[in-house]
């Protein structure tokens, strides 16, 4: 019972987050790094939906297991991407600024 209210409740945490990240990518110019952690924060929602299928669907364990682990490598692939680009940004910054 506490796991899936735990689930329920990061569901709708994570939702909520990726909607607001969503929001801010016009705010964001678009940026790569933007895209990709609001891509990564997306799959994490939908990462903790299938999570959540076994407790409605009692049979389909295995194959959510594989596809909720595929998942978690292409959300790790998407945050390693957008923290590189952040990295970019922040050599960029430092340049301008010794420029200054």
């Amino acid at each position: 019972m506490y796991i899936k209210t735990a689930l329920l409740i990061s569901i709708c945490l994570q939702i909520i987050a990726a909607i607001l990240a969503i929001n801010l990518t016009k705010a964001a110019k678009y940026n790569k790094s933007w895209i990709l952690l609001t891509l990564a924060l997306l799959l994490m929602a939908s990462r903790r939906l299938i999570e959540y299928l076994p407790y409605i669907y009692k049979d389909i364990t295995e194959e959510i297991s594989l596809i909720n682990s595929w998942i978690g490598v292409i959300i790790s692939f998407l945050i390693t991407a957008g923290f590189i680009y952040i990295r970019r940004i922040f050599n960029m910054i430092k340049r301008a600024e010794a420029n200054l």
